[in-house]
């Protein structure tokens, strides 16, 4: 309960807005089903269990992540623009600790 309540304070602190922060609980959140159904219970172990943590982790890694290159980003003139320049850097660094 702690670990939650620390997470949502820094989330709300970091992304500077309430309603992105609900935004992105429910994109983690969504995500843990999302796992379970890939996942048959048949074949769950520890592992499983674990996983649905990684899952959350590199969720909330990589909406920071977006959060950031949002915030670089201004910058550049127009809106449309704007999204380009974030959806390309922010991407590749998602790739980059995606992958490894």
């Amino acid at each position: 309960l702690g670990s939650i309540l620390f997470v949502t304070l820094y989330m709300g602190l970091n992304l500077g807005s309430i309603p992105a922060m609900l935004s992105a609980f429910v994109v983690i959140f969504a995500s843990v089903p999302l796992a379970y159904v890939c996942t048959p219970a048949s074949k769950a172990t520890f592992a499983t269990l674990m996983s649905l943590f990684l899952i959350t982790v590199i969720d909330i890694d990589i909406i920071f992540m977006f959060n950031d290159f949002w915030s670089e980003s201004s910058h550049v003139g127009q809106v449309h623009r704007r999204l380009a320049w974030m959806l390309l850097h922010a991407g590749k660094s998602c790739l980059a600790t995606s992958l490894t």
